[in-house]
């Protein structure tokens, strides 16, 4: 009787789905101790939310919150960048006053493949992911969009100043602004956005980007591409 009633259970609880959890940010310096509880970073919810198996959603209040764990060239939200991989939604204060700040140490944040992500209400600036680099701002491999949200003043090389995506990207009431690429090896472009895979904007502003290569706003590379607005 055990036997069978552990042939039964198995199945059973394999195929519960995981839930989704609920991170709050509640400091603006950029920690990393592994830890989200009553003291947790922007990268600490991130972490904690990367370790679980779910659609979980990242509260971050009105602040600027600016990089400054300096490293680049890693994947796993350890330094520089903040890598976001297994679906996640991330939600800012409601208006422009949730910030994250890149601090010129690398790019803002990655996208890495396979993962579904949705921004609301967030600003991402000043990111540099140094030369040799594309996206200043945003690095999408995965399922991106991005809602009443603003992309500005960040610098990358080789494609895209702004915005780099190679996966689907889906910008709504969203500004892209005063980006730059720049570089010697900047002739892949996109000042505001390089795509090269799906991107889809509706009623956003592509403006002030510029690029001393091709695409001071977008440069598609056999993309898909539909504007409406």
């Amino acid at each position: 009787r055990i036997a069978a009633l552990g042939i039964v259970l198995i199945p059973l609880f394999s195929a519960t789905p995981a839930l989704a959890a609920t991170f709050t940010v509640t400091k603006i310096a950029d920690t990393n101790d592994g830890i989200c509880g009553a003291d947790c970073s922007l990268r600490e919810a991130i972490g904690a939310a990367n370790a679980l198996v779910g659609a979980d959603v990242i509260t971050v209040p009105s602040g600027t919150y600016t990089l400054s764990i300096v490293g680049t060239g890693e994947d796993l939200n350890a330094t520089g960048d903040l890598d976001i991989y297994g679906d996640r939604t991330i939600n800012g204060a409601g208006d422009t006053s949730t910030i994250i700040d890149g601090g010129g140490i690398d790019r803002v944040l990655t996208v890495l493949p396979a993962t579904t992500v949705l921004i609301d209400a967030v600003t991402i600036r000043n990111g540099n992911p140094g030369a040799g680099f594309g996206a200043g701002g945003i690095l999408n491999a995965g399922t991106l969009t991005l809602t009443n949200s603003t992309i500005t003043d960040n610098t990358g090389e080789d494609f895209g100043g702004g915005i780099l995506n190679t996966g689907t990207l889906t910008l709504t009431d969203t500004t892209v602004s005063d980006n730059v690429l720049a570089g010697v090896n900047s002739s892949g472009g996109g000042g505001g956005i390089f795509t090269s895979g799906t991107l889809t904007l509706t009623r956003s502003t592509v403006s002030g980007n510029s690029t001393i290569g091709r695409g001071g706003g977008i440069y598609g590379a056999d993309p898909t591409i539909t504007i409406t607005n």
